[in-house]
């Protein structure tokens, strides 16, 4: 039986929900009451219909905590339609690799860098727009520091969201905690015209607005962008990684965590250049981490390959990172690393998933993963995913459930569409492959979020013409999707 994706009332797709909620009071019906929710064109529910929702998911709360149960529902997973990231007043929004997370009722995404693209009339309305005119906007955007992202409301529209002090932004990420508040990390450039950053700022969304800016971390070079740091939420707590580099000492990794309220902060210098790292919980006082790197010991030259290591969090002491992965000379791009929920695997379970780029090769080939069934101190041989095409690229990231979803985009087009492709990690083995049509141009710079309860956000960028009424001239919009569990009972 088919789903309703929703998301806070956002309408996402043209799926549709019937199913009967045993012992629900609802309209004087002490029997129970049968939901029929068919999806529309209108962006937003009714208000019977909202109500039939949230009494639908109550209802399924018990299954949902229990995979194994889940499963037994005949759960399935389910795309929304695409969507264009489209203003107010009609314009279209860019958020580049972009990062999503709940504000109330609402969905922040941000991006490095975002922007509005123009109305009809910012360009010229005869005889058309010219190569000057698209030259000259390009001109302003680049210009253009006040966009931190879009306020995504329930209607489906986006509002452009103005950027916290300090502005010379660089790749912000946002993540909602266990209780469900919204935080940022982001890096700055001293100055606009560096490829560098400096240092790593926080701030919390309180009351419909940003909160002080607190700095976190300084050095000569802060390696934050492209998905080389990560930010980790466990229960309240922050855990914060990012490479960086001193000209007298080389390499390293700063960790910087809030616990119970408490900034503190410490760095490990390492061999290589630690890249792309990802973290997990260990016991109540430990992470694993995850990264790629160099193997500077190796007698050979050699691309990059994944280490892993545990971090106490009390005191932030490393012990030495262990390469559990070898590529040769090709390179092990954007590992993940996932714990598997119990339901699923036997206690300390875990997944590494990560791209391989071979070497002299565009884009990655293929998606490898292996598994750890004791905290990481052994690990299976890496396996391919089945992936029936070249992987341009990929993101991945693990739903409420535990779940894990690797979406990953070719590099080329072979016909005249684009396809994406998904699949899922539930425990045993992969699943089988999905494909979603994604229009006529190839997406890129895909990104997956979690937001709400059991909800996924794609986002991918995408060329379309600047505005509805400039068709001559393309810009980079933002596409999404917006992903869901759907059960039948």
């Amino acid at each position: 039986m088919a789903g309703m994706t929703s998301l806070n009332g956002f309408r996402t797709g043209q799926i549709a929900f019937s199913g009967h909620l045993p012992d629900v009071d609802a309209d004087n019906d002490a029997h129970g009451v049968r939901c029929a929710l068919v999806a529309s064109k209108r962006p937003m529910l009714s208000r019977s219909a909202r109500t039939c929702a949230l009494l639908t998911a109550v209802a399924l709360l018990p299954a949902i905590a229990d995979p194994l149960r889940a499963q037994a529902l005949g759960c399935v997973w389910g795309w929304g339609e695409p969507h264009t990231l489209t203003t107010h007043d009609g314009r279209y929004g860019f958020a580049q690799a972009a990062s999503a997370a709940t504000v109330g009722n609402a969905v922040l995404v941000v991006g490095f860098p975002s922007f509005a693209w123009a109305t009809p009339d910012s360009f010229d309305s005869s005889p058309g727009p010219r190569p000057t005119d698209t030259t000259a906007y390009l001109d302003r955007l680049r210009r253009n520091t006040a966009v931190l992202g879009f306020m995504l409301g329930q209607n489906g529209k986006a509002s452009p969201v103005p950027r916290p002090e300090p502005r010379r932004m660089v790749r912000p990420i946002l993540v909602n905690d266990t209780v469900g508040r919204a935080h940022m990390v982001w890096a700055e450039r001293r100055n606009s015209g560096e490829t560098e950053a400096q240092t790593l700022w926080y701030s919390q969304y309180v009351d419909g607005r940003w909160g002080p800016a607190t700095k976190l971390f300084e050095s000569e070079r802060v390696t934050w962008i492209d998905q080389a740091g990560t930010v980790f939420a466990l229960g309240g707590d922050l855990h914060i990684f990012s490479p960086f580099s001193q000209t007298d000492s080389g390499p390293g990794v700063a960790y910087v965590r809030r616990i119970n309220g408490r900034w503190r902060s410490s760095t490990v210098r390492i061999l290589g250049i630690p890249l792309w790292l990802t973290a997990q919980a260990s016991g109540s006082d430990s992470l694993i981490v995850a990264f790629s790197s160099p193997d500077v010991t190796a007698r050979v030259s050699n691309g990059s390959h994944v280490y892993v290591a545990r971090v106490a969090t009390e005191s932030g002491a490393w012990n030495a990172p262990r390469r559990v992965q070898w590529s040769g000379r090709s390179a092990a791009r954007k590992p993940r690393l996932f714990r598997i929920p119990d339901g699923f695997a036997r206690r300390g379970a875990l997944l590494l998933v990560w791209a391989h780029e071979r070497r002299g090769m565009p884009g990655i080939d293929t998606v490898l993963a292996m598994r750890s069934q004791d905290e990481g101190v052994t690990w299976s041989e890496p396996q391919a995913v089945a992936l029936s095409t070249y992987a341009g690229e990929i993101t991945t990231e693990q739903d409420d459930r535990g779940i894990v979803h690797v979406v990953a985009y070719p590099s080329t087009q072979r016909t005249g569409r684009s396809v994406a492709f998904h699949i899922t990690w539930q425990g045993a083995a992969w699943s089988s492959l999905d494909s979603m049509d994604m229009g006529s141009s190839r997406p890129f710079l895909p990104a997956i979020s979690r937001v709400g309860r059991d909800s996924l956000f794609l986002t991918w960028g995408r060329e379309l013409p600047a505005s509805p009424g400039a068709v001559n001239t393309t810009a980079p919009v933002t596409m999404f999707r917006v992903g869901a569990w759907q059960c039948a009972r």
